[in-house]
């Protein structure tokens, strides 16, 4: 006798009904198995470009799937890095979708295609709450299902929550900017360019390290800031950053300078980046004071055309130190030991001596 008549007599007998249980009783009854649809970014792409037109079906569906207090959307004092941003640019109301980056969410997709070995070991993700309270970054990973396995209705949320999120910032007397991608790397210009369109007064902002999207064309009300993965080392992408940099673009770049806690102040970060291959004197402003990019040239009075290198000290968690941290960011972290940051400069007298060498050999010939 199968295991499924068993259960059908069971519920027969329990029951005391005359109930016909005869196609429980099959022993040759088969569950149908359910084929799990492989995750992609088209399908994402899909979902996004059509949201679900029931916004309340949608938010049901997002309490269901991640629990009854969750929330698509992280605002400002919900974020140490978007709670600075109402201190320090208080014409601005800040909010962000906060999703779990890289592949740390199991979804099948990666988040950040461009995240370097040395950026996974102290990705921010791993600080604040996040290094301590489990909740947080699970939290981070039931949207980005979410996102995956439902994304018409993330598309619907995404439309929603933006609207309501500038009601509250028009009655602040306040701007909206929008962060969405908190912790991940989206090409959102290409997924969803009808938020940007729809939402045309609001100001979208994200860092990224993939050197495509800041040489595309982009919605006018989205700001891209390129991110550095170091100035040396296999995983540089000091080239792409230049290049950025040369068309007048910001740079984030972390560097190994401790940020202030508590009464003590942050390490002073270096005043430029010097790249002796080109010869090119780049500045390096205080990209922890706020993270509205988008306002750098701005805040800085920075001339036409020119570069600018926000620079960040490196975070670590709140059970951590620091020293551990540098130690776990390698070449990501850039190291310093004055005001300006010599760069190519090894490699370049490293070719020097092998032209010298090469040289000498031939005038001895």
């Amino acid at each position: 006798m199968s295991m499924l008549s068993k259960h059908a007599r069971l519920i027969k007998e329990l029951s005391g009904n005359d109930i016909c249980f005869s196609c429980l009783m099959e022993a040759d009854i088969s569950l149908p198995v359910v084929q799990k649809t492989k995750a992609t970014w088209a399908n994402v792409k899909q979902g996004l470009s059509n949201p679900h037109p029931n916004v309340r079906e949608s938010a049901k569906l997002f309490k269901q799937f991640a629990g009854k207090n969750a929330d698509l959307f992280t605002a400002e004092q919900g974020n140490p890095k978007l709670a600075k941003e109402g201190e320090s640019v208080p014409e601005y109301m800040s909010v962000g979708v906060s999703l779990s980056p890289h592949k740390s969410a199991d979804t099948g997709l990666n988040f950040c295609p461009c995240a370097t070995e040395d950026c996974k070991s102290v990705c921010l993700t791993d600080t604040g709450r996040g290094s301590f309270d489990p909740a947080v970054n699970e939290a981070r990973k039931k949207r980005s299902h979410f996102l995956v396995q439902h994304p018409e209705h993330f598309s619907a949320l995404l439309d929603h929550g933006i609207g309501l999120a500038k009601q509250r910032a028009a009655k602040q007397g306040k701007k909206l900017a929008v962060r969405l991608n908190v912790f991940s790397d989206i090409h959102w210009e290409d997924y969803a360019p009808h938020i940007f369109k729809k939402h045309n007064d609001v100001q979208f902002y994200d860092y990224t390290k993939i050197a495509k999207r800041t040489q595309k064309q982009l919605p006018p009300n989205y700001h891209l800031t390129f991110s550095s993965t170091g100035v040396k080392g296999k995983d540089s992408n000091w080239e792409h950053a230049k290049n950025h940099l040369d068309k007048g673009g910001v740079v984030a770049m972390v560097f190994q300078a401790k940020p202030g806690k508590g009464k003590a102040a942050p390490e002073k970060l270096p005043s430029f980046v010097h790249d002796k291959k080109t010869g090119k004197k780049y500045r390096v402003i205080d990209g922890d004071i706020h993270d509205h990019r988008h306002l750098d040239h701005i805040y800085n009075s920075a001339q036409q055309g020119e570069g600018l290198i926000a620079g960040l000290h490196l975070k670590s968690p709140i059970s951590g130190g620091f020293e551990k941290q540098v130690a776990k960011a390698n070449d990501f972290a850039v190291a310093f030991d004055d005001d300006v940051v010599e760069i190519n400069g090894d490699e370049n007298k490293l070719k020097e001596s092998f032209l010298n060498f090469f040289q000498s050999l031939y005038l001895k010939g």
